[in-house]
């Protein structure tokens, strides 16, 4: 089943102030990817994988900049935003632990990026993809594969090098910021994408050197991705947030998002006191509200970005939710009236069932 997976926003780091430097507008291109603009400064969002993708893509269109993502890894340096993922990585006791540590945990990071070690012949490699394999994806995976090898140099030295670096994409014309990351020793179109290094690499001591810590980091981020518990509500409110701009908002969407069948993420929310329709309802108005007055966007636009049918379904539930229009709601601003439209579970279920006529032309709900 195909599944295109998500990214934290915290992997778009550093990409607006040097999108403007460049001479594009990051909020601009966020919004035509299907992305929030508060994806560029909020790191803690939960993103769709392939507008991401796109988002980097598009940028080194608009920028002109074919090496784009290199240059953004370049400022980066590092895989400090696999949060704690990374705290793993640090207290592993060798590189090579560190980087099979990484790829084994990052699901629980990023579901949008696949990574797998391998030992070849006198040699060990670190492939990437993304979930949806696709061959446009040129700006995103030389971005992961740069951070990948940036960190390996920290912590090898700076002339560390890989043995060989693999792009399935084409040779481009310039390919100086490569070289400058990866080497001379760099191969396209390719059946991977890559990274080959020798065994002394993979055996080389981390500074720290905590087992006990990596090992009991390791299994609490197994455990917390195995047991939703308290937490579960609001990974469903970023899948949703993730999904909106897509349509994707329906049950079988965000389950199949957080890998699990329908009926148990529909059991464990209810244990956890939410159900899916409340969260929906949440992040729409909240976005909604903030969207109206924080932005210039038409209300069509804001529509189609919180996937309801048209705005005619989206007037309907502003004014149910908050007792205003949307041009109201922009016109008095929304602190209040985004407070006043949070009620308790109990009674947004009962307003749910009094409005659930409009509930069906929204594309994607139950």
């Amino acid at each position: 089943m195909y599944r295109a997976g998500v990214i934290h926003s915290g992997f778009l780091e550093g990409a607006a102030p040097l999108i403007r430097e460049l001479g594009s507008d990051p909020e601009g291109l966020a919004v035509t990817c299907g992305l929030p603009p508060e994806a560029l400064t909020d790191g803690s969002l939960v993103l769709p994988g392939p507008a991401v993708f796109d988002f980097l893509e598009r940028a080194a269109e608009a920028c002109a900049a074919p090496d784009f993502a290199l240059q953004m890894a370049a400022r980066r340096g590092g895989l400090h935003m696999l949060g704690p993922v990374w705290v793993v990585m640090r207290t592993a006791s060798t590189v090579g632990e560190a980087l099979a540590a990484g790829a084994s945990n990052l699901a629980f990071r990023m579901t949008a990026i696949s990574a797998q070690i391998s030992q070849e012949v006198d040699a060990w490699a670190v492939e990437l993809d993304s979930a949806a394999a696709r061959e446009r994806d040129v700006q995103g995976m030389e971005f992961c594969l740069a951070l990948v090898t940036l960190q390996m140099r920290a912590w090898l030295g700076s002339g560390w090098r890989p043995l060989t670096t693999q792009f399935r994409h084409s040779a481009p014309q310039d390919r100086h910021a490569h070289t400058a990351i990866f080497g001379h020793t760099i191969q396209f179109e390719q059946d991977r994408n890559a990274i080959v290094f020798d065994p002394a690499a993979w055996s080389t001591p981390l500074p720290s050197d905590d087992r006990r810590a990596s090992r009991v980091l390791s299994e609490a981020l197994q455990w917390e991705a195995i047991l939703e518990g308290e937490n579960l509500p609001r990974r469903v409110t970023q899948a949703l947030r993730a999904g909106l701009p897509r349509g994707r908002i329906g049950l079988a969407d965000v389950a199949l998002d957080l890998g699990m069948p329908c009926r148990t993420l529909q059991d464990r929310l209810r244990r956890s006191g939410a159900t899916f329709h409340d969260l929906l309802d949440a992040v729409r108005i909240e976005l909604a509200v903030r969207y109206l007055c924080s932005s210039a966007l038409p209300a069509y636009r804001i529509a189609e970005l919180l996937s309801f049918a048209d705005s005619s379904a989206f007037s309907r539930f502003v004014k149910h939710r908050t007792g205003r229009s949307p041009r109201d709601v922009r016109r008095d601003g929304g602190a209040r009236l985004l407070a006043a439209s949070n009620r308790p579970p109990a009674e947004a279920r009962a307003s749910t069932r009094h409005v659930s006529s409009d509930r069906g032309t929204f594309p994607g709900s139950l």
